[in-house]
């Protein structure tokens, strides 16, 4: 019904949080890697209100109906934009964790009422997207790219596909992405079809449904491991080719440039 047109220096995730839309394969946040954000789509602000500290935006495309959340506006009610427009600044919301970087919130809705969560469409991956996954050989070792400290550690893997990790072989394949086990789901987007999601041996997580070219997944009891240090989670983004470790605490001696492996129990 309506095409999102993402600058190709974004990144953006389906499942990567705990958010009703993103169990409902019904939401997309968007990543700019900065605090401003181009528009994906055209359209006319027609609803924007800071609700108990949520930005919430209304806008309409082509006759549909859009809700964006953690963006204010760099328009008023009424103005009409243009695909690559500025959208606006990212916000903080109430409902980040520390590891949580600024992004948009979107989804397409049923009906005008912006501050509810349910009224959700379903989103579809695009062929453009699909026509630009390639098969790569796993490999779970990395350099350490960055280090914020209290929230993130960045971790450049030696090869990267659509995302760090793919599951699957060369006839039965896709990507991994999503933030796992901490949001308790995340997806597999590509080729693959199956019930057990496999990495290095172990099953980190079951199918839950599919759409289309992307497998819903719900996460398996496990834990991750940087070397010896104790996680909270990964996290993976689409078109983001580094993985995001979330350590359990700050008690440890890593630094920028050292080698390190990810392991699972």
């Amino acid at each position: 019904e309506i095409s999102l047109k993402i600058p190709e220096r974004y990144y953006f995730s389906f499942t990567n949080s705990p958010y009703y839309a993103h169990w409902k394969m019904s939401a997309v946040d968007i990543y700019s890697g900065g605090k401003e954000i181009l528009s994906p789509f055209s359209g006319k602000l027609i609803f924007y209100r800071n609700f108990h500290g949520e930005h919430v935006c209304g806008f309409e495309s082509d006759g549909k109906i859009i809700r964006i959340l953690h963006l204010k506006p760099a328009m008023k009610i009424g103005d009409k934009f243009d695909y690559g427009d500025l959208l606006g600044t990212l916000q903080e919301s109430p409902t980040f964790r520390a590891w949580t970087d600024y992004h948009i919130h979107f989804e397409i809705r049923e009906n005008h009422n912006f501050l509810r969560a349910g009224g959700v469409k379903k989103l579809k991956i695009s062929n453009d997207i699909l026509s630009r996954i390639r098969f790569i050989e796993n490999n779970l070792e990395g350099r350490v790219k960055l280090i914020r400290k209290g929230r993130y550690i960045l971790v450049e893997m030696k090869k990267a596909g659509l995302t760090p990790i793919i599951i699957g072989n060369r006839e039965n394949y896709g990507f991994l992405e999503g933030g796992i086990p901490h949001y308790a789901h995340g997806g597999v987007i590509g080729k693959f079809r199956g019930d057990n999601i496999i990495l290095d041996g172990k099953i980190i997580g079951k199918k839950i449904e599919n759409f289309g070219n992307y497998t819903h997944i719900k996460s398996s009891k496990i834990s991750f491991f940087l070397g010896n240090i104790d996680l909270i989670g990964i996290s993976l983004y689409l078109n983001f080719p580094y993985l995001k470790i979330i350590p359990r605490g700050w008690n440890f001696d890593i630094h920028i440039g050292d080698r390190v492996r990810l392991k699972i129990r």
